[in-house]
């Protein structure tokens, strides 16, 4: 059995959610819960949160973004990892890197979206390497 790395992915549009969909299709290794509102996404991780590794979200999600997902949950989920999804990386990258939000344009490929992950997961743990619970 493959332990799997599982993640909440948010966006509010269907079709974002279908395009990562299929960029997860590849990737045997992550168990993907998808949600299209912010309020459940973040209601599931609160009653999950010790099963939840990383929430991919999107950033713009009227009425709320991705920025103030992550702060609403980083408090009582420490353990989560958290990358941003943007269809204009170049607009907001620095910004959200600036407050230590990881950041992804929705562009990326597959391989792309699975360094970031790795990225995000590694730098969340205090040692440094992110390892899968046996």
């Amino acid at each position: 059995m493959v332990n799997s790395i599982t993640v909440v992915a948010v966006d509010d549009s269907e079709g974002e959610l279908y395009s990562l969909e299929c960029l997860f299709e590849d990737l045997i290794e992550y168990n993907v819960i998808y949600f299209t509102k912010p309020e459940e996404a973040a209601d599931y991780i609160f009653k999950n949160k010790d099963r939840i590794h990383v929430l991919v979200s999107d950033y713009d999600m009227p009425p709320t973004t991705g920025d103030e997902l992550v702060r609403k949950l980083r408090e009582n989920n420490p353990s989560t990892a958290y990358l941003i999804r943007t269809d204009r990386p170049r607009v907001f990258r620095e910004k959200l890197e600036a407050q230590g939000f990881p950041c992804i344009g929705k562009e990326a490929s597959a391989d792309e979206l699975e360094t970031a992950i790795k990225n995000v997961l590694n730098a969340n743990r205090p040692e440094g390497n992110y390892r899968r619970a046996a």
